[in-house]
C-alpha cells in the first residue's frame, strides 16, 4: 500500500493535571488526562493520558498513549498512539507512533507515524504519515 499524508489542527478540550510520585529533586512529576478534538483530515476526539517531568529550568518531557476515534479520509474507527515530546516555552511538541493492530472499524489496520506542534499563539496541528493496510481476508480473496 502507498504512504499517505494527512494534516488536521487540534483543540486541547480538557487537560486535568495530577502529581504523580514524590521525587527528592526540584523536579516535578504529573499525570495528565487530556481530550483533543481533531479538525482536518482526521476528524474526531482523542483520549489521552500523559506521564510529565517538569524541570527547573521550566522545560519539561513527556511521553504518553492516546485513543482517537473518528474519520479519517472516507474511513470510520478508532486507533491509539504513542507520544514522546517536550515542552519548551511555550510551545508542546511530539512526535508519535500508530499503534499498527490496535484499532477498530476501518482504522484497524492503521499504521504509521507522525507529529504535533502547540503552543506559542498558533492554532495546534498534527501531521502523520500512513498506511490504511488492507484486511487479510480481502488479501486472501485478491490472491485467488
Amino acid at each position: 500500500m502507498q504512504q499517505q499524508e494527512a494534516t488536521s489542527t487540534f483543540q486541547v478540550a480538557s487537560w486535568e493535571e495530577s502529581p504523580f510520585g514524590d521525587i527528592d529533586s526540584p523536579a516535578r512529576l504529573a499525570r495528565v488526562q487530556a481530550t483533543h478534538i481533531y479538525q482536518g483530515d482526521l476528524s474526531g476526539e482523542g483520549h489521552a493520558e500523559y506521564l510529565i517531568a517538569y524541570k527547573p529550568d521550566g522545560t519539561a518531557s513527556f511521553v504518553g498513549i492516546e485513543h482517537i476515534t473518528g474519520e479519517m479520509g472516507s474511513r470510520s474507527g478508532s486507533f491509539v498512539i504513542e507520544h514522546v515530546g517536550s515542552f519548551v516555552g511555550e510551545q508542546a511538541s511530539s512526535k508519535w507512533v500508530i499503534l499498527a493492530g490496535a484499532g477498530s472499524g476501518q482504522l484497524a489496520l492503521l499504521s504509521g507515524d507522525g507529529s504535533s506542534l502547540a503552543g506559542d499563539g498558533k492554532p495546534a496541528t498534527a501531521t502523520m504519515r500512513y498506511e490504511l493496510g488492507m484486511d487479510p481476508m480481502v488479501s486472501l480473496s485478491l490472491a485467488i
